[in-house]
């Protein structure tokens, strides 16, 4: 599978997404590829407020078919979250039963027979028996406020990327996050003064939220990778990716609320 399924994201949501990104922590563990085996990325974006937690994961590799989908938990007493992940796999919807614990900067998802309760439900068939040796290190995320220091060659990435694109100058207002090479801008787009968008994809939608990753390549230059508008039913509606886009240090269609 060349592309990670997209996951349909509630408009609701989507002026909360900044404010989500406060509590969030995301962990990551890759496999090697081995012994004709590809490499293998499990991801978890987390958030945990009080008894409740939630966020998103990925598990899966470029050459197999990948799952992604949300994390639904509370907070048990002895600190362990026992969530539900509803995620999508080759166009089909189920879940999955998960008791993840958390120690330092690990997060460690529980390894347990899984049985089914009904269709695409998969529980755990006895949660007593649950050991915790799949280790998740947390990767650490700069968000830096798009008008500081820090930011302002970012930004200049962005808007000359956006800029080719749009076939025009543009201002940003939103928010980036810069992590191992990587940049993505999330937030709206409007013409510099005087400017007009020739790019009629883009003069539609100027009005929706935009997304765009960019990577350094070896000589530190940045890269296109991915680019989209979410459109009026809730989607990121993909304009253009590279097959770099599945090996992204995060859970890529975030849909997250902290309470």
């Amino acid at each position: 599978m060349k592309t990670t399924p997209l996951i349909l994201l509630a408009l609701g949501l989507a002026s909360l997404q900044a404010n989500a990104q406060d509590g969030v922590r995301y962990f990551q563990l890759i496999t090697p590829a081995a012994n004709d085996e590809p490499q293998h990325e499990e991801a978890v974006a987390l958030w945990v407020s009080g008894e409740a937690a939630g966020g998103t994961q990925f598990n899966g590799s470029a050459e197999t078919h990948s799952a992604y989908g949300n994390l639904v938990g509370v907070v048990r007493p002895d600190g362990i979250i026992h969530a539900t992940w509803n995620y999508d796999i080759e166009g089909s919807e189920q879940s999955e039963e998960q008791l993840l614990k958390l120690d330092g900067d690990t997060l460690y998802i529980g390894s347990g027979e899984l049985e089914e309760r009904g269709p695409g439900q998969m529980v755990l068939k006895d949660p007593e028996k649950v050991v915790f040796e799949k280790a998740l290190k947390e990767v650490e995320m700069s968000e830096p406020a798009i008008d500081s220091e820090e930011a302002a060659p970012l930004v200049t990435a962005v808007k000359e990327a956006v800029s080719k694109l749009a076939g025009a100058p543009v201002n940003l207002e939103g928010s980036l996050r810069l992590t191992q090479g990587w940049v993505r801008f999330l937030g709206f787009l409007s013409p510099a003064e005087g400017a007009e968008v020739k790019n009629e994809a883009f003069a539609g939608s100027l009005g929706d939220e935009f997304q765009i990753l960019l990577k350094q390549d070896a000589e530190k230059k940045w890269k296109l990778v991915r680019h989209g508008f979410r459109g009026a039913e809730g989607y990121f509606e993909l304009q253009e990716a590279s097959e770099e886009y599945e090996t992204a240090p995060w859970p890529l269609e975030e849909e997250l609320f902290v309470p």
